[in-house]
């Protein structure tokens, strides 16, 4: 079985690293194999005896884990993302009617629902003391920055999973919608925290026949088919604050991540996820700033194609990301969430123009 994994391993390394995000590609990578060079043959010698297609095996289907990365850029990015959601309440002229009390907890649950509302505070005075002159924009910016890398969670670990596993998981953990479609499954992955799995997600191809019209066909198309994660679960910073984990919004964040390369035959094109009304949506908001945008609203009906033996349970919201996502609708968030969202959405496509030109 080695012999035949190696074979296979060597030739497959040259497509691995051609389909690598560039914040993987050399030394990362070559590190990361490293490491684990006897789960990824295992699991080429498994997937050999089962499947047989190896030759077309991307590299995050037998990764025994994800390899992490930091990349600096995007960090800064995403961090300018929330200064100019936060300096678009601070300009709302409704601000002014607001205490202080008042505006934290909405700048906390539209702009930074992952952080603590004490850093939520921080930021937000932050925000207001560069807006007066009494601070540099981009120092500010470089401190969100560092609490997004502090924020970052060195125990919590994200790996491919089983399919299967995935779906037992689901079932003991989703609340609305227990049972998994396992047709056009993508991606099976899972958070694993202090040696518990703690989250999961589970992604594939649509297999109903909407949205064939799309410029992005279905075998472009990944969608978000469950999300379900051990809720409550709270650890402290390297500055000894108790946070949330945020195991589910690391492997959203991950699948949009991901996107690129989780195409069937194609380029991938597009990413859907799905909100139920009655949710938060707080994972989803958390990632506007990664171009994860609200595109409709669709009430409660009885799914078409595989999905129909699963009835959806109530009205949904439904999230895009990719270069074929469809345009915001803003309305479809909380008045309260909307200037934040809309802000960082639209320095990320500032982003995204610049990157283009």
């Amino acid at each position: 079985m080695t012999a035949s994994a190696e074979t296979l391993l060597q030739a497959i390394l040259p497509s691995w690293r051609a389909e690598l995000p560039p914040a993987l590609a050399g030394d990362t990578f070559d590190a990361y194999l490293r490491d684990h060079r006897a789960e990824v043959l295992e699991r080429l010698g498994a997937w050999l005896r089962g499947e047989g297609e190896g030759a077309r095996l991307p590299w995050w289907r037998v990764a025994p884990t994800i390899p992490r990365h930091q990349d600096t850029d995007a960090l800064r990015t995403e961090a300018a993302a929330i200064f100019e959601a936060v300096r678009a309440y601070l300009s709302d002229p409704e601000w002014s009617i607001l205490d202080d009390e008042e505006r934290t907890e909405i700048i906390h649950a539209a702009v930074v629902p992952l952080w603590e509302p004490d850093d939520a505070d921080r930021l937000t005075q932050a925000v207001a003391d560069v807006d007066g002159g009494l601070r540099d924009e981009d120092d500010v910016i470089e401190e969100i920055a560092a609490a997004l890398r502090d924020g970052t969670d060195p125990e919590l670990e994200l790996h491919t999973i089983l399919p299967d596993a995935a779906c037992d998981f689901v079932r003991i953990h989703h609340r609305h919608l227990p049972e998994c479609n396992r047709r056009g499954i993508v991606h099976a992955l899972a958070a694993r925290w202090r040696g518990q799995i703690v989250a999961v997600a589970l992604a594939g191809t649509p297999t109903g026949r909407w949205g064939r019209s799309s410029s992005c066909p279905p075998e472009g198309t990944l969608e978000i088919t469950r999300v379900a994660s051990i809720a409550g679960l709270r650890r402290y910073d390297r500055r000894g604050r108790l946070v949330p984990v945020g195991a589910a919004s690391a492997l959203v964040a991950r699948l949009v991540d991901l996107l690129p390369e989780s195409g069937r035959g194609v380029p991938g094109c597009r990413l859907i996820t799905y909100q139920l009304t009655s949710e938060d949506g707080a994972i989803y908001r958390a990632l506007v700033a990664k171009g994860l945008r609200p595109v409709a609203r669709s009430d409660h009906r009885q799914a078409g194609g595989a999905r129909s033996r699963v009835a959806l349970a109530g009205a949904k919201i439904r999230w895009e990301a990719g270069p074929a996502a469809g345009p915001p609708d803003w309305t479809l968030l909380q008045p309260q969430h909307r200037p934040g969202a809309r802000a960082a959405f639209d320095a990320f496509e500032r982003r995204h123009r610049r990157e283009a030109a």
